[in-house]
């Protein structure tokens, strides 16, 4: 979990990164929360640039050998 974001506006906020590994199987991405305005599917090879934290997720989720994981990524509170 990272740390606590105050925003200018006085809100506070504590966001948790999840990372899955899946396999696609049919549909179109859309945001749907009304706070996102884009998705989308990304080969391996051609992902937009990730904090190093993301980038470590990602790099256990591919490495997945049945065994959940629960704990920060390095730069992660």
């Amino acid at each position: 979990m990272g740390e606590e974001v105050i925003y200018p506006n006085g809100d506070r906020a504590t966001y948790l990164d999840l990372t899955f590994a899946c396999t696609y199987v049919s549909g179109e991405a859309r945001p749907v929360d009304g706070e996102n305005t884009q998705v989308g599917w990304f080969e391996l090879d051609a992902l937009p640039p990730l904090r190093p934290s993301s980038t470590f997720r990602l790099q256990r989720a591919l490495e997945y050998a049945g065994v959940t994981w629960f704990a920060p990524a390095p730069g992660d509170a």
